[in-house]
């Protein structure tokens, strides 16, 4: 018993001595620089530590928009002693300027002479936020811009300090009281910073307290002034957006996605700021700090778009509208030298993704604030996404719709034959003509579609009214957006049944809408009419986004699987009537002997438009897919004045070319660092 209870009192005393030795351990150690801190500070302070930012990749892995290290100056007020306050904030702004680096001033006054300042000289004007800093310090805002500088000098305590220096104080105070740096989220001092200054600041610590450097990441473009509209920007959070999205973890020095996939994806792409500790001793010199809750980087998102073919539809583009209003060849007899904008849309077949979308004029994301003025006064509207906000009427394009409503409906058959004389006479007050006054003789629905034959499509409509056809075009999406991942899209302009009649239209103007004319449609709705009739089968959503791997390039978040939005069996529409449609658009081809040496190769199957617009060249349309056989890519092409629709296959030819030749395997792409599946 005895020995039992000598036992038990030696594994007692081993016990605390492990437990004594393991805390001595910890403390002198594995946690001994910790603890040493905390024995020398006074001050423990934390900030936020912004999050990088997601990278986005095409198809095939190839960087678009890729994040380089830089280094940002933040000042944080309640690492300043108090007693040296107004001397500390002018040597930290005294540095900068001598070594020329622009740091953070929104105060809307001038340096001396003092004068307000507009906001077409300073974008980041903001009076709203003047006004409130003024109210704050018990000034009215009815003085000079020299009264209320004077009246900021007394409540500040500036007296004894230069006019510059005044200005520089009054300019760092306004703009921390914006950035609200009681709350502990320190303001943004200035980007991009070179070595050189990081290492003075940090050597010399103690002459700027206040002053945190970070090293952080900046989304740069790979490919400046290609795939803009797409893209879009990334910028400060403004006061607007900073009230909406606060209670999401953004601070006032977020960066948020502005327009494009920046703003669409800003779920994927923003990350989760971090929390620093900071420790200070009593004379506020930095002893040391610890990241409290670590960083998460954002996701990177893979898009549809391959960035080659994208290049390449929009250089094709530009050229096309050059050539046009050039015509140095003297081929664009009928209109196009007025040509000045444009749009393509290139889908995938079996899958809606969109492989590329080219809207010109455009503009380059890396010089977006430089351009600014210029981008928003240019009457061109460079900054508007033509492919998903322009909305054009369609011309022969609809003729397709028309066909398919008059086969299933039971109206005609692949066999019927209309004799065209190159005017519909069928009213006695209105009598509209085909294209150029050409009478086309019998027609087969498939040989209309391939002459064109106006007359025949008017036939169709007549018998079978305006409601009959809203319900086959709407079974193509026309009339509402096609839901692709980008602000701005419009759904174009739909006559409907009940607006007919609203506007006191006759039986005559609904003749004009079987053939693309009243309605307005997008080039993207466009390339999903046609990759529907490609398919013979379904209309995918048309999208971008193609799957979400992790900051690490590690692990697929998400995979965005094609959504079907409409089946031609949901009408009812019969297999053999739908290849009697393709029949014909494979003669638009195969039945133009310059269409056919440019697009044969690719058995490629089209419609071309032509719709007038008051005040210039007609617009020119272009729709097509190939191969016919095993379709592929659909693609649609509107050229604002381009003159006539056919006009377009050089524009059409250089696309297919693209993709034909240039298609690029996942497996023949090598980026570092990355997930490719």
């Amino acid at each position: 018993m005895k020995k039992s209870r000598i036992i038990a009192f030696a594994v007692a005393v081993a016990l605390c001595a492990a437990v004594f030795f393991g805390r001595l351990i910890d403390l002198q150690i594995v946690n001994g620089e910790s603890y040493y801190k905390k024995t020398l500070t006074t001050i423990t302070k934390k900030t936020s530590v912004a999050a990088g930012r997601g990278e986005v990749l095409d198809r095939y892995g190839r960087p678009l928009i890729k994040n380089v290290m830089k280094y940002v100056a933040y000042i944080e007020r309640s690492f300043i002693p108090q007693n040296s306050y107004n001397e500390s904030l002018l040597r930290i702004a005294n540095l900068f300027r001598e070594k020329s680096i622009t740091y953070t001033d929104t105060f809307p006054i001038s340096f001396f002479p003092y004068r307000f300042k507009t906001k077409e000289e300073d974008k980041q004007t903001d009076y709203s936020a003047f006004s409130d800093f003024l109210v704050y310090y018990g000034i009215k805002n009815n003085g000079s811009a020299a009264d209320v500088v004077s009246m900021l000098s007394d409540k500040l305590k500036l007296g004894n300090y230069a006019e510059d220096e005044k200005r520089i104080l009054i300019g760092l105070r306004y703009d921390m009281y914006k950035n609200g740096t009681t709350t502990g989220v320190p303001l943004m001092f200035a980007d991009n910073i070179d070595i050189g200054t990081v290492t003075v600041l940090e050597e010399n610590a103690a002459k700027y307290p206040g002053v945190i450097i970070e090293a952080e990441t900046e989304s740069t473009y790979v490919y400046p002034g290609y795939a803009s509209h797409i893209l879009g920007r990334v910028g400060k959070i403004s006061a607007e957006e900073y009230e909406a999205l606060k209670d999401d973890g953004y601070t006032i020095n977020s960066y948020v996605g502005k327009d494009g996939i920046q703003k669409s994806f800003e779920n994927y792409l923003r990350g989760v700021d971090g929390v620093k500790t900071t420790y200070l001793d009593s004379n506020y010199n930095i002893i040391g700090s610890d990241m409290t809750t670590p960083v998460k980087n954002g996701d990177n998102v893979v898009l549809t778009i391959d960035i080659e073919l994208q290049m390449a539809v929009e250089d094709a583009l530009a050229d096309m509208i050059k050539a046009l209003r050039e015509d140095k060849t003297g081929k664009y007899k009928n209109g196009g030298k007025d040509a000045d904008a444009g749009a393509v849309v290139v889908l995938d077949v079996k899958t809606g993704e969109l492989l590329a979308m080219a809207s010109n004029p455009t503009y380059d994301l890396t010089t977006f604030n430089d351009d600014y003025s210029s981008l928003v006064s240019d009457s061109g509207t460079p900054l508007l996404n033509r492919a998903i906000g322009g909305s054009y009427e369609p011309g022969s394009t609809f003729k397709m719709i028309t066909a398919l409503m008059g086969l299933n409906e039971g109206l005609i058959t692949a066999n019927t034959v209309y004799r065209c004389t190159g005017r519909y006479t069928y009213y006695h007050d209105y009598q509209p003509y085909c294209y150029g006054h050409y009478a086309h003789g019998d027609c087969t629905v498939d040989k209309a579609i391939r002459v064109s034959c106006n007359a025949f499509f008017f036939d169709v409509i007549r018998q079978l009214g305006i409601a009959k056809h809203n319900v086959y075009s709407g079974l193509f999406g026309f009339g509402r957006q096609t839901g692709v991942e980008l602000a701005g899209e419009v759904k174009g302009y739909y006559l409907t049944k009940e607006i007919f009649d609203a506007r006191g239209l006759t039986p005559g103007d609904q003749l004009m809408v079987s053939i693309g004319q009243l309605n307005t449609v997008t080039p993207i709705q466009l390339a999903s009419y046609v990759q529907m009739l490609a398919s013979a089968d379904e209309r995918y959503q048309p999208h971008l986004l193609k799957e979400v791997v992790d900051s690490g390039y590690n692990n697929v978040v998400f995979t965005n699987e094609p959504a079907v939005l409409s089946r031609f069996s949901d009408l009812g529409i019969k297999q053999k009537d739908i290849k009697t449609v393709q029949k014909g658009m494979i003669g638009v081809v195969t039945g133009n002997a310059a269409r056919n040496a440019l697009l044969g190769p690719y058995k490629a199957a089209a419609k071309t438009g032509t719709a007038e617009v008051p005040g210039g060249s007609p617009n020119a349309v272009f729709i097509t897919y190939a191969p016919y056989d095993d379709p592929e890519i659909a693609i649609a092409a509107v050229v604002e004045h381009g003159g006539e629709g056919g006009y377009l296959v050089d524009l059409i030819a250089a696309v297919m070319n693209k993709y034909f030749s240039g298609k690029t395997s996942d497996a023949s792409v090598d980026v570092e660092g990355t997930l490719i599946r």
